[in-house]
Order: C-alpha cells, then sequence, then structure tokens
C-alpha cells in the first residue's frame, strides 16, 4: 500500500498559542525578506505554520497561492529535514507573482539558514540552493 504524502493535520500548527510560542521562544531567519521560526517541539515530526498578512497580500487568491505553494514546497522537501521542530514561514510582501522554483529556492535558503536542513540529504544539493 501506498503511503500517502498528504499535509495532516498533525504536521499543522493550527492554535493561535502554539503560533505565539513559536514567535516568543524560537528563533527566526530572514533570506531576501522570507522570514522563518523555528522552535523544537520535542516529537518526531516537523509542523508548519503559514503567516501571510492581508495587510501585506490584499488579494485572498494571492495569499492561497503563495499558502498552497509553501505547503507544497514543505510537502515534498520534508524528507531533507531534520524532525522534531515548528516551523513558521513568512513569504516576503510583493512576492505576488514568485513561480514555483524561485520561492523553493528561496524556502530551502531559509531552511538551510535555520539548521534545520539535514546535511547529509544528497537530493537537497541537486536543487541548487545557492
Amino acid at each position: 500500500m501506498k503511503q500517502r504524502q498528504g499535509f495532516s493535520k498533525q504536521q499543522r500548527l493550527k492554535k493561535s498559542s502554539e503560533y505565539r510560542k513559536v514567535y516568543n521562544k524560537g528563533k527566526s531567519c530572514k533570506v531576501k525578506g522570507h522570514t522563518i521560526w523555528i522552535y523544537p517541539n520535542n516529537s518526531n515530526d516537523n509542523r508548519l505554520g503559514i503567516s501571510i498578512p492581508k495587510k501585506k497580500f490584499r488579494l485572498a487568491t494571492s495569499r492561497n497561492r503563495i499558502r498552497r505553494l509553501i505547503k507544497e514546497i514543505h510537502r515534498i522537501n520534508k524528507k531533507c529535514l531534520k524532525p522534531g521542530y515548528d516551523i513558521i514561514i513568512a513569504p516576503a510582501p510583493g512576492e505576488k507573482d514568485l513561480s514555483y522554483k524561485n520561492l523553493e529556492k528561496e524556502i530551502l535558503k531559509l531552511y538551510e539558514k535555520a539548521g534545520v536542513l539535514s546535511a547529509q540529504d544528497p537530493d537537497i544539493h541537486n536543487k541548487n540552493i545557492s
């Protein structure tokens, strides 16, 4: 039986208290305006939260598109991440028309700078994140 590749509820940050904990106690990094916050969660899974403010991304369609892209990038690359972190990603304002490849490159740079990217994964170096 094939294992599902989805983005389950156990892999998401859902409550505002979970977001606050990561914002307040976690560490943050920025790459080209994109921001990532990480905080250890003492489990074997990473949980993802996405923060896209209405003030910076007025149209719901652009917010939803970026959210879908980030979720897909995280889903495909989650095997390249060290387990046990709560992660929040906030895209750079003004990046409404960002392509999948460019956004993936930026998010992988964020993961690398934050220290959650697994060093031994050979797939990640094929994506040319430098």
